[in-house]
């Protein structure tokens, strides 16, 4: 992204249009405060990665549960998989996200 884009999108925003140059400078204002990461994807802090990876049992990984959700940090994911039907609820979604922030609220205690 050029500098040049990036002052278009300063001066668009702050005049209060929301052009793709302004949503440009928002997400790069946002990466570089550490709001986003640079995919603009959802982000899990270290301890809740650490306490969530899956663990390695006879060479077979097995991921971990919270509120009787298989947490799949690859996938970035949450599954119940003894509800019919499955029930997938990604980590970018408003349920994901909720599901984050007390997964996060629960690792930090």
């Amino acid at each position: 992204m050029s500098a040049t884009t990036l002052k278009k999108g300063k001066a668009d925003y702050d005049a209060g249009k929301m052009t793709f140059a302004a949503r440009d400078y928002i997400v790069a204002v946002g990466v570089r405060l550490g709001y986003l990461d640079k995919r603009d994807l959802v982000y899990i802090c270290e301890l809740c990665q650490r306490a969530y990876e899956p663990e390695e049992i006879n060479g077979v990984r097995k991921l971990k549960k919270f509120k009787g959700f298989t947490v799949d940090l690859r996938l970035q994911q949450f599954r119940n998989i003894n509800r019919q039907p499955m029930q997938f609820i990604e980590f970018e979604s408003p349920k994901g996200k909720k599901l984050l922030a007390q997964m996060h609220e629960e690792v930090t205690r």
